[in-house]
């Protein structure tokens, strides 16, 4: 192989190529290469930590957002709550109110029930007695003011009574004396 004197055939020396690189040249591109990768990778790390940042910011905003949102809802609710637990409160108030009056009136309805109920006894004593009355023989029966009175033997007077005119008999139906009395102080001729 002609023209190749290292042993590749078609290749030529060309001028200065004959000296090699040097090592710590080779050393020293490497090391800056490997130095640029890694600013590299920290300049990325950084911009995807600004981002990632940038990210949560946005999303605590939205959260804080929220958040108070449902505060205002919870404070809105806790009032309307508020409101309705105070209308309970006025009605059952009110219940109680009616459920005592009910009560009151209930009492009032019994003792009016009582005293109907002794007045009623006392009627039927009465009847009873004004029974046993007319079934004794021997007595005669007197009228004063529309309604019985003891009987009592003819012309004896009842205890507590002062002996005076007898009273005027009433005509039948009006309940009304027969004769009438002048008034008092009237002048008579």
């Amino acid at each position: 192989m002609v023209g190749a004197p290292d042993g590749y055939p078609g290749r030529r020396r060309l001028r200065g190529e004959g000296k090699g690189m040097s090592t710590g040249l080779i050393i020293a591109i490497v090391v800056v290469v490997v130095v640029l990768l890694a600013v590299l990778l920290l300049l990325g790390g950084r911009q995807q930590k600004k981002k990632e940042d940038e990210r949560r910011r946005l999303a605590a905003s939205g959260h804080r957002e929220e958040a108070k949102g449902q505060a205002q809802l919870a404070d809105r609710k806790e009032a309307e709550a508020g409101e309705v637990g105070e209308q309970a409160r006025r009605r059952r108030e009110s219940a109680e109110q009616a459920a005592e009056e009910t009560r009151r009136q209930q009492q009032v309805a019994e003792q009016a029930a009582e005293e109907a109920r002794r007045q009623q006894e006392v009627a039927e004593q009465a009847s009873e007695e004004a029974r046993r009355r007319e079934a004794r023989p021997g007595r005669e029966r007197a009228i004063v003011g529309g309604f019985p009175s003891p009987r009592r033997r003819a012309g004896a007077q009842p205890a507590g009574r002062r002996a005076g005119p007898r009273p005027e008999p009433l005509e039948e139906g009006t309940g009304c004396p027969t004769k009438t009395r002048p008034a008092l102080g009237a002048v008579t001729s």
